[in-house]
């Protein structure tokens, strides 16, 4: 199997895992991205949003309405621009932050446990160095 199928791989058995762990908080897909990304980011606009997570805006709308629907997320209307919407953590998303990041953390120290320190550190590198350059193909 190609890295590329390796990498998707990962990514489906960390959705497995992030499903069961965050089912509770009722977080599902892709939503915990949004929550992490508006908490990190308060104010952001759906526009740069849909930026940062490479997702269309369409995309964007429907997930940011019912994260806004579950309490998680609240939008408001940009002053300076009617047309553009801001996004605000509620109370929810900012309890449900540091639980997304334990989840995301216990997920990653147990597959890297047979890796050693430099190992990980190499393979950070090695995706981020893929990622630039993915990024710059669709951008």
């Amino acid at each position: 199997m190609s890295f590329l199928g390796e990498i998707g791989v990962t990514g489906r058995i960390y959705a497995l895992y992030r499903s069961e762990k965050l089912e509770k908080l009722d977080i599902v897909g892709s939503q915990y991205l949004y929550i992490l990304r508006v908490c990190e980011f308060p104010g952001i606009s759906q526009e740069k949003l849909a930026k940062i997570l490479l997702f269309n805006r369409s995309s964007v709308t429907r997930q940011v309405a019912a994260l806004e629907k579950k309490g998680f997320l609240k939008r408001e209307r940009c002053e300076t621009d009617r047309r553009t919407y801001l996004l605000y953590p509620t109370e929810k998303a900012l309890a449900a932050e540091p639980v997304i990041h334990k989840v995301s953390r216990s997920f990653r120290k147990s597959i890297a446990a047979d890796l050693t320190e430099a190992e990980e550190e190499t393979l950070e590198a090695l995706l981020r160095k893929i990622n630039r350059k993915g990024r710059e193909r669709v951008e």
